[in-house]
């Protein structure tokens, strides 16, 4: 339940919550994401899971544009799911990125998820429910996340990932290509 994961969470209840997970590093885009946080309504929050070098150079951007109050450094959690299980939607704004397994978990959480164009990111994104927005636009960022909180996908992201994300199938589907090719 979201109200009971974001009071284990200490994260306030009366406000839609975005959260990014992973290391607070430079090329994870996190300063992006705070920097879209001023073109969104007053009651959209952040949080952010995961600790790094950049930390305490994001709380300084976060004072600087006087959004202490809405937005929640959560250091390094032990229960993932819950936190993911507090948001309203999940955004990764990374700069660069393999295959984020954070997208994958999110929407295993039943959470729809932003992600940049980077990487593998697209790939992870279920299609019905994921946006995708290009790196490094604070103002691009803040219109997708906007949207997607304006307007709800229909469907479950879940269903994508357990279809995609099954070891199984992908088992079977490098078997399959094994035997076109011998």
């Amino acid at each position: 339940n979201k109200l009971t994961a974001r009071e284990a969470l200490g994260l306030p209840n009366n406000c839609q919550i975005i959260g990014c997970a992973g290391r607070l590093e430079v090329e994870k885009g996190q300063a992006v994401l705070i920097e879209a946080l001023p073109f969104l309504p007053a009651d959209v929050h952040l949080a952010f899971a995961g600790d790094g070098s950049q930390r305490q150079g994001l709380e300084q951007l976060v004072e600087s544009l006087h959004l202490s109050h809405r937005v929640h450094f959560l250091g390094a959690l032990d229960c993932m799911p819950r936190f993911y299980q507090s948001l309203d939607l999940f955004c990764l704004p990374s700069y660069f990125e393999g295959l984020s397994l954070v997208i994958l978990e999110a929407q295993a959480c039943e959470v729809p998820a932003v992600v940049t164009n980077v990487g593998a990111s697209t790939e992870a994104l279920c299609p019905r429910t994921g946006t995708v927005v290009e790196p490094g636009s604070a103002f691009a960022m803040a219109q997708a996340l906007e949207l997607k909180l304006d307007k709800p996908s229909s469907g479950n992201p879940r269903q994508f990932v357990k279809q995609s994300g099954d070891l199984r199938t992908t088992a079977r589907n490098y078997a399959a290509l094994r035997h076109r090719f011998l």
